[in-house]
């Protein structure tokens, strides 16, 4: 796993993995993240539960296996609630052997890259997002070539 701690350096994307809200920091970031107060994740969770089970895989990723996933890049947030949810899931997907990549920034809100454009951490996380999927894709000068990976096998 790589992980960066760097000032909102470019990034990935936050992810929701656990609507159980079970995540240590739903607790300890409480408060903390003026985008996304952890006092209304229950509510949302019943929204896009519609009375299922919160462990339920489709709902939340973090209790779903992943054969043969494809590398996925994150970043979070010290700050926000679903830091933990990123973290566990990140764990879960290299202990079955996908690849990750992973940034964790200090002091942004959930959601920073919606602020591409007018924010340079969010023009930065972008970036970084989209240099991982160039490596990941086998992009070249914007056409898609065999990757190292693909080559390899053929």
């Amino acid at each position: 796993m790589r992980r960066e701690h760097a000032a909102c350096r470019p990034g990935g994307f936050f992810p929701w993995t656990d609507l159980t809200g079970s995540g240590a920091s739903c607790r300890s970031n409480a408060g903390r993240d003026p985008f996304l107060p952890v006092e209304r994740l229950p509510e949302l969770a019943g929204y896009a539960l519609g009375g299922r089970d919160p462990r339920d895989p489709l709902a939340s990723p973090l209790f779903a296996g992943f054969p043969a996933s494809p590398p996925v890049f994150f970043a979070a947030s010290e700050t926000e609630v679903l830091l933990d949810d990123t973290m566990r899931l990140v764990r879960r997907l290299e202990a079955e052997g996908v690849a990750t990549e992973l940034q964790v920034s200090p002091d942004c809100p959930h959601a920073w890259p919606i602020f591409v454009g007018r924010v340079p951490e969010a023009d930065a996380t972008v970036a970084r997002a989209a240099a991982f999927l160039v490596r990941h894709l086998g992009l070249a000068g914007g056409r898609l070539t065999a990757s190292p990976e693909r080559s390899a096998g053929s």
